[in-house]
């Protein structure tokens, strides 16, 4: 499924700060979208029950009551159509496919892969 850019709402959940603020200025240079920002799944899954969300970008490992795979367990339980990413500086990526996450970036990765890996989501604004 191809989401239109045009009011489109995203978060990330990620407890880097730096990586964060990475998100925050790739995706207004890239895609002209303000993101929203949360340092831990907790925060961003009572966001996520509260507001219409589209995609989420998510790190697998944060403090608190979720972590990135149960977030996603429950995002997808309660919305299915919302896009789930999940990020991590460890090897998840088959557990993360094994529940079924929509894509998978391991830490470190390139804006190139990044670009890549959320382009196959966003229609460009250009088509």
């Amino acid at each position: 499924m191809l989401l239109n850019n045009k009011d489109l709402n995203i978060i990330v959940a990620d407890d880097e700060e730096n990586l964060r603020d990475f998100f925050d200025i790739f995706f207004e240079r890239t895609f002209k979208i303000k993101i929203t920002l949360f340092s831990n799944a907790d925060e961003a899954w009572e966001f996520i029950q509260r507001n219409t969300v589209h995609m989420v970008i998510s790190d697998v490992n944060m403090p608190g009551n979720l972590n990135g795979l149960d977030m996603h367990q429950e995002v997808k339980s309660k919305f299915p159509s919302v896009i789930y990413i999940c990020i991590s500086g460890e090897d998840n990526e088959v557990v993360a496919k094994k529940r079924k996450v929509d894509a998978y970036l391991e830490k470190p990765f390139s804006v190139h892969q990044l670009h890549e890996t959320v382009k196959q989501f966003i229609q460009d604004e250009k088509k």
